[in-house]
């Protein structure tokens, strides 16, 4: 996974798809439990996005927090919580949904998630 998104940082238009268009992404990883997607995207884009990590897991998320911790990165935030529980005011922020294992009743989660973002502003999807 780290090979794809370094090579996408580095060539072509799509490698560069987060310079100059916005200053920071604001990326939710739903589900992301220990944050392995996440933690990979916010240290290939470090600079260029603010990702947070949504779970209901606290293990997991401590687990996170703690190779974010031990990788220096300050642009991952964690919350226990799950993606029917965020607030509007916190949805506001995000730029892209992200999830790595969204299958069964999280797919469903991530789907509803978008319908709620997409009613919040108007132009392309999320």
């Amino acid at each position: 996974m780290r090979e794809m998104f370094a090579g996408l940082s580095q060539r072509g238009p799509a490698g560069h798809a987060l310079e100059g268009i916005v200053p920071c992404l604001h990326m939710l990883d739903v589900g992301g439990g220990r944050g392995d997607l996440g933690i990979c995207v916010a240290s290939t884009f470090a600079g260029r996005c603010h990702v947070t990590v949504v779970d209901p897991n606290e293990r997991s998320l401590s687990q996170g927090r703690d190779r974010a911790a031990a990788l220096g990165l300050g642009n991952v935030e964690w919350s226990c919580c799950s993606a029917a529980d965020l607030r509007p005011e916190e949805l506001s922020r995000v730029d892209v949904v992200l999830g790595l294992h969204t299958c069964g009743g999280l797919a469903d989660a991530v789907l509803d998630l978008v319908c709620r973002l997409q009613g919040q502003r108007q132009g392309p999807p999320v």
